[in-house]
């Protein structure tokens, strides 16, 4: 399985759920508040929902993690990819995943 956080601009005059940039990071070791990678990044998703501190947010940006330190990436993008177009995917332990919600999935995915 894996983690989403959603950061959509409230700011910008275009329509920010026609687009979306996916950034795909593996799971942390420790914890989010922790680690020398997630913590940053955690601190940039909280800059980018600021509409003050970016105005020219334009697209919406998913931010995606496996659950478990022990998936690789390959396996989170391909489950990633498979819920985010409406495919369920069932893993090899034989947890079945269904279709992210249509509030996630309406923009066009332009970086992965």
């Amino acid at each position: 399985g894996f983690d989403v956080a959603k950061v959509i601009s409230l700011s910008s005059g275009v329509v920010p759920t026609e687009e979306t940039i996916v950034l795909v990071v593996p799971a942390p070791t420790s914890t989010w508040g922790t680690s020398s990678l997630h913590f940053p990044l955690l601190y940039f998703l909280q800059r980018l929902s600021n509409a003050q501190q970016s105005p020219w947010l334009a697209k919406t940006i998913l931010l995606v993690s496996p659950t478990d330190s022990s998936t690789e990436l390959e396996s989170t993008i391909s489950t990633f990819l498979d819920t985010y177009l409406g495919t369920t995917y069932h893993s090899v332990e034989g947890e079945s995943i269904s279709q992210l919600p249509p509030d996630y999935t309406m923009g066009i995915i332009r970086n992965l």
